[in-house]
């Protein structure tokens, strides 16, 4: 009964470090993103400042163009338009 328990226990560790991994891997994907994403409201800045346009560098901000890339970009523009 005893060696039940303790492969129960492991099978239950185990199950909790892949979940707890996947956690882990969603929640570094979304950084990786929104660091791209303040990565290319940088640039737009750069490149539209000569416009004399300016889109807030802020967390929501990188995370929707991190998220959707080029057309979070154009929907924050238009957002803020």
């Amino acid at each position: 009964m005893e060696f039940l328990v303790a492969i129960a226990g492991m099978l239950v560790l185990i199950l909790i470090l892949k979940i707890l991994q996947v956690s882990a891997k969603i929640i570094s994907k979304v950084f990786i993103n929104s660091i791209s994403g303040i990565i290319g409201i940088f640039v737009f800045n750069l490149i539209a400042s000569f416009f004399g346009y300016n889109i807030n560098l802020n967390f929501l901000n990188s995370l929707i163009v991190g998220v959707f890339g080029l057309a979070g970009i154009i929907f924050i523009i238009l957002f803020n338009i």
